[in-house]
Order: C-alpha cells, then structure tokens, then sequence
C-alpha cells in the first residue's frame, strides 16, 4: 500500500539533492560500463518483471492505499562485481498502478520510472549455489498520472530522487546465470509528499 505525509521546509533543498544525487548515480553507470572489457564475468546484466505493491508505514494517511490496486514492475540492469559477493548496480525499471474498480474517479492510473545506483553485498550462502543479499540504492524517479485530477502525486508528470533497501537471493543456475528474487522498499518525494511501494523482482542475472 502507498503511503503519504507532508514533507517540511526542508523541501527547498531538493534540487541541490537531486544534483548530488544524479552526479552518484551517473558514477555508478559510468563505472559499470566502463568495467565491461577490463575483465572477464565481472560485468552483470539483470533483466526482471514481477508485482509491485502500494505500500505504507503506521499511523500515515491511507490515500494511496484506498485508492490503488496492486501493480507490476519490469526493467532491468547492468552491474559490476568489484570483489567476491559485492557489485555496483545500475537499475531500470517501471512501476504501474492502477485505480481500483469502486474509486469514484475516472479511469486513472499512475506509472513510476525510475532510474538507480545500487551497492549489493552479499550476506551469506545457504549452499554453494544460493546467495543472500542486501541491496540499498539512490536515484530519480519519474511519476506520470494518466490525469491531472488526481491529488497524489500533484502534476502530470514530475522528476524526483528516490531510495531503496531490501533483500533478495540469488540460485545459480549455470555458471554464467543465475535465477533471483528481490524486494525492495521504494521511498520517493512527489508533490512534496512521500511515497512508498514494494516491488517484487522476478529475474535472471547473466555474467558477461
């Protein structure tokens, strides 16, 4: 379920932290790629799909949660392994939630795009081919309402920066791919209030 709160007048601050920000992520990217030929299996390619659910924390406004149906996620990433069990990670993906049935606004639904740096670290294995991890990002999300009535996310489409934490595992499957599955919470700032939804990841990992 989403969930939403006022945000204080920090807020005035958000360009400067979206700059810093966009400077990480693009660090992030750039090293990635920049990794691809220096060495062997090293570089990750991850492409996934899975659900994405509204989310919220106790004692919020359940806006969103009232609203909103569960979703799905697809995208995909490129990553770098810079020692045993750790990797920089460049994820894309797409969020989409849709009105739910009794709601009584018209047709509506809103999408989020976002774009992310991620460090992975490994925790431990639970047998030689099936890994446990935790995975923390920084990066902008991209909201887009299919109308301007809706108040929950202000305009038709606006930019803004967004965190994530969370957990998956991965399962071997060859010695160049892998099976995982990863959920994250995702908390962003739209119309300067806070949103927060849950994707499940679904993927295969291959390296290069």
């Amino acid at each position: 379920m989403f969930h939403i709160f006022s945000i204080d007048g920090s807020v005035f601050k958000k360009e400067i932290v979206m700059k810093k920000i966009a400077l990480i992520v693009l660090a992030i990217c750039l090293f990635s790629a920049t990794m691809w030929s220096q060495e062997e299996k090293k570089v990750e390619l991850y492409v996934n799909t899975g659900l994405s659910f509204p989310s919220q924390i106790p004692f919020q406004t359940r806006e969103f949660s009232n609203n909103f149906n569960l979703g799905y996620i697809f995208g995909g990433g490129l990553g770098y392994e810079f020692s045993p069990g750790v990797s920089l990670i460049c994820n894309f993906d797409y969020n989409k939630f849709f009105y739910k049935e009794d709601t009584p606004i018209e047709d509506n639904s809103i999408s989020i795009f976002s774009v992310s740096g991620n460090l992975k670290a490994t925790l431990f294995t639970q047998s030689n081919s099936t890994f446990i991890y935790l995975i923390y990002g920084i990066g902008f999300s991209r909201f887009t309402t299919s109308t301007l009535s809706t108040r929950l996310v202000g305009p038709e489409t606006q930019s803004t920066f967004s965190f994530l934490f969370g957990a998956g595992f991965d399962a071997t499957v060859t010695e160049t791919s892998s099976f995982f599955m990863e959920s994250k919470y995702g908390i962003s700032i739209a119309n300067c209030k806070e949103v927060g939804y849950i994707p499940l990841k679904l993927g295969v990992k291959f390296k290069l």
